[in-house]
């Protein structure tokens, strides 16, 4: 489940790995280009602006079947195993045995890219959800929303009685629309607030919306998430093992975008991995090069955007930075830039 936007970096660190990669998903047009943003803030003002590097809005299944129909091309020996779920993960001192639905699996390094609710992440490093460094989000599929059909820009609404979250409209093929809404866990508990039930209450009262809507059909059902932010240090790797993307609580705290983060996070894992393997030291001390690099690469990027999402939990200074960028269109472009 996710909101399907997938940020430039992510075909970036494709065709580092991987040009044949990169221009086979370029050229199958994958979703919708996501050329820039637009903004809407609790007084209704707007304010659009291009990103430096498109991405696209892609639905997840299709992107992440690409990626493994792609493996099995290029590694066709390799065996893969599928629809199981790891209940248990022991340290045998010389790597890990994992317990998969009765089966028992042996391995002498272990990678944590099982997402935000990373078993290897509770049980290896006791990682549990900080609700300020968490969100909850809902997502749902629609079909006919004003404005959709041949729009490239992602949507976000901030509004009032919801924030630090926000509302957004990520546009898909043939008219379709990935549309949700995402808080603060934190915020979450405090105020009680059903995401589901939020979701509806936005396109009702927000009078915007609810012309775009009117004639708007809901495909599917309403989907829940979680998303571990990032923006702290933490421990994300041990002796044989190490950490990756969601499992990492690396998704980026402004804008909730985790593709790109974890496909950055799994090539710099790959390096550390091979060092591993090629020097035979799997102690911590030696993995712990792979925390230092990742967080002197990602870390400032996610501290920014942490202190630009507490920002934007003040109303006022929302519509006077609005009302500025659009006054000041070298202004806003430069802070589109670091977005």
């Amino acid at each position: 489940v996710c909101g399907d936007a997938i940020g430039g970096r992510a075909e970036r660190v494709l065709r580092e790995l991987d040009p044949d990669l990169a221009d086979e998903f370029s050229r199958r047009a994958f979703g919708v280009k996501a050329a820039g943003w637009r903004l809407v803030t609790p007084r209704g003002r707007s304010v659009t602006a291009r990103f430096v590097k498109p991405g696209r809005v892609v639905r997840r299944w299709d992107f992440d079947h690409f990626l493994f129909e792609q493996l099995r091309v290029k590694f066709p020996t390799l065996r893969l195993l599928t629809g199981l779920t790891v209940k248990s993960i022991r340290n045998t001192g010389e790597g890990f045995e994992l317990l998969a639905d009765g089966l028992q699996l042996k391995a002498r390094f272990l990678v944590g890219c099982d997402g935000a609710n990373s078993i290897v992440a509770r049980q290896l490093v006791g990682r549990t959800v900080d609700p300020a460094f968490h969100s909850g989000a809902v997502r749902a599929y629609y079909r006919g929303i004003k404005g959709v059909q041949g729009n490239e820009l992602l949507e976000i609404y901030l509004l009032k009685d919801f924030l630090p979250g926000y509302f957004w409209i990520f546009p898909l093929p043939d008219g379709a629309a990935n549309v949700g809404f995402g808080m603060l866990t934190s915020d979450i508990s405090k105020r009680r607030i059903d995401l589901k039930a939020a979701l509806d209450a936005i396109i009702r009262s927000n009078d915007e919306l609810r012309d775009r809507f009117r004639f708007a059909v809901r495909e599917g059902t309403v989907t829940g998430f979680g998303l571990p932010l990032g923006g702290k240090v933490q421990q994300l790797s041990g002796d044989s093992f190490l950490l990756c993307g969601d499992a990492a609580s690396l998704i980026d705290p402004l804008n909730g975008e985790g593709i790109a983060n974890a496909m950055w996070s799994a090539q710099i894992a790959a390096r550390h991995i091979r060092q591993a393997f090629k020097s035979g030291a799997f102690g911590h001390d030696s993995l712990q090069a792979y925390d230092r690099e990742l967080y002197s690469k990602l870390g400032p990027e996610l501290r920014r955007k942490l202190l630009m999402q507490r920002v934007f939990n003040r109303p006022w200074l929302i519509e006077s930075l609005v009302a500025l960028g659009n006054r000041i269109p070298w202004l806003k472009d430069r802070v589109a830039r670091r977005l």
